[in-house]
Parts: structure tokens; C-alpha cells; sequence
């Protein structure tokens, strides 16, 4: 049986994930020793599957690499500089993309994005 595909998201109330460009300004700064969470979940995934714009944000935070050792695998088709161990970039489709995740980390795929959680946003 595959892994279930997960989401792990902060969201404002009308669906938004970023601002215009990317921006994640609105988002609270967390508090000390409060992950509400997320340590847990992501030991819970086998791999991250994100797309080009989310791990250009992500590449460009302060401090350590987010994901630690799970493998990150990048959707994208431009060349990629990995920022740490265990990140790779593949291309294709939706399908082919999760098949090609789980096949290299057979689990629960945590699907990072920056898009946006409303209806109809995946769609260009």
C-alpha cells in the first residue's frame, strides 16, 4: 500500500499560504521551544515533495535547513543547487512526480507548498 500524501500549513482565513511574491511576513514569529507539531509530523514522513517556488523560499531562510535528513526531491525544470544533503530535483507529472517519490522513499509524502489551499489554485 503507498503512503498517504500530507500537508503541513499555516493559512490565513480567506486560503492563502504567502502574500504577494512569496512575502510570509504575516505569519507570528514562533515561540520559543513551540513547534505545534511539526517535529512530530515531519518524523512521520518518508520525503518532501515541493515545487521550484516553495524551496526558493525555503532555501532562502536563516538558520539550519528545516528538513534535517528527509529527503526533499524539488519538482522543477531548471537546474537545481541543492542547499543540503538529500535534496534532488525531479520533474514530470503530478503522477509521476508522487511515483518517483515513493519509489525512492516508500512512505508518507509530505507535500510542502506556497500557493495557495483554495479551490482551483493548482491548476496553472
Amino acid at each position: 500500500m503507498a503512503g498517504r500524501v500530507r500537508i503541513f500549513l499555516a493559512c490565513s482565513l480567506d486560503g492563502f499560504i504567502a502574500g504577494p511574491d512569496g512575502d510570509l511576513a504575516w505569519l507570528p514569529e514562533p515561540r520559543a521551544g513551540e513547534d505545534l507539531g511539526f517535529e512530530a509530523f515531519l518524523a512521520a514522513s518518508s520525503a518532501l515533495l515541493m515545487g521550484r517556488t516553495t524551496y526558493d523560499v525555503v532555501a532562502g531562510f536563516d538558520g539550519p535547513w528545516p528538513y534535517g535528513d528527509t529527503p526533499v526531491f524539488v519538482a522543477t525544470t531548471r537546474p537545481l543547487e541543492p542547499v543540503a544533503p538529500g535534496v534532488r530535483a525531479v520533474r514530470g507529472t503530478p503522477a509521476e512526480l508522487l511515483a518517483a517519490v515513493q519509489a525512492a522513499a516508500p512512505g508518507d509524502v509530505y507535500l510542502a507548498c506556497a500557493r495557495s489551499s483554495r479551490p482551483g489554485s493548482w491548476t496553472s
